[in-house]
């Protein structure tokens, strides 16, 4: 078969490669006496968002379990004090006990523990008691607070006055910078003259589906009129979309909000702000420095907007 002719045919697929060897006539060719044909089979391909995703979530319980142990070398002299075998029984608390004897414990005996639970049904009881009390606690409950709340930390990462929890809350703040940021180089607000904070934290607080909420906060922003969408010279954003985008729309096209055409090429070609986190720092990461700040202030709005609605007029959630 050295100096004749011969077809290869391939039939590939996702997860499998058929060949088949022949001559001109299309008979099947043979080596060492077997055919010349077969399959390979492999694993399906599959793309790369799942591993991403465990390495993600992998890297956050990581970064968590540091956060836990500085806050465990902080405390450790006052516990010990009171308690040196109280961090041991938290590391073996994950261990499955051989008998009700062995039973893991947070504190040194069972009548503590039942008093602690019974005192404190949930995490939230015994934060709000050290939130409210000015009474001195056992360093013990105080790290158990501390190490719920490192562990599980909120999405405001700025320092906040205890003493003035209103600030956090307060609508004005954050309505002012979005203005500050689109005015920054002489353009004009988009919306007309004299709007009311007031009237736009009403209408954000309002329990409307999305459409009706970008609506509703259109007729206060423009007065009836619509948005403007086309980008230039004075507006560099598509403005019908960043309504949608504070009233919590979803998968927001970032060519189309921004009116550049190289944001099609991204892997994340658009965004959300009730994004995780870590999803929306790596769309950031991957737009105009100038634009990342843009979407960093319309975050601050959208995540006044979730805190107002779950606090509900109080300070706190407990």
């Amino acid at each position: 078969m050295k100096n004749e002719n011969y077809y290869v045919g391939l039939d590939i697929g996702t997860d499998s490669v058929g060949y088949a060897v022949t001559d001109e006539k299309y008979d099947l060719c043979k080596h060492n006496g077997e055919p010349m044909w077969g399959v390979t089979l492999f694993d399906k391909a599959e793309l790369a968002n799942k591993r991403r995703s465990f390495r993600a979530a992998r890297r956050r319980l990581d970064r968590r379990q540091h956060r836990v142990k500085l806050l465990m070398e902080l405390f450790a002299r006052e516990v010990s004090k009171v308690d040196d075998g109280f961090f041991k029984r938290i590391k073996e608390s994950y261990l499955y006990p051989e008998s009700n004897d062995q039973k893991i414990r947070l504190f040194g005996s069972y009548d503590e523990q039942k008093e602690y639970t019974k005192k404190y049904p949930t995490i939230h009881h015994l934060i709000k008691e050290l939130m409210e009390s000015t009474e001195p606690h056992d360093v013990r409950l105080v790290y158990i607070a501390c190490a719920w709340l490192v562990a599980h930390r909120g999405h405001f990462l700025s320092e906040v006055d205890k003493h003035k929890i209103e600030d956090v809350i307060a609508f004005d703040e954050v309505w002012k910078r979005l203005n500050e940021h689109i005015a920054r180089e002489g353009r004009p607000l988009p919306w007309i003259d004299g709007v009311n904070s007031v009237d736009v934290e009403k209408e954000l607080k309002k329990k409307l589906g999305i459409s009706k909420k970008t609506a509703a906060l259109a007729e206060k922003l423009f007065d009836g009129g619509k948005p403007p969408k086309e980008i230039g010279e004075n507006y560099e954003y598509n403005y019908t979309l960043v309504l949608k985008l504070l009233c919590g729309s979803d998968n927001i096209s970032l060519q189309k909000l921004f009116g550049k055409d190289e944001y099609a090429e991204l892997e994340k070609k658009s965004i959300a702000l009730k994004m995780k986190d870590e999803d929306l720092n790596a769309v950031m990461q991957s737009i105009d420095e100038s634009d990342a700040e843009f979407i960093k202030v319309l975050k601050a709005v959208y995540d006044w907007s979730v805190l107002a609605d779950i606090l509900k007029g109080e300070k706190s959630i407990v």
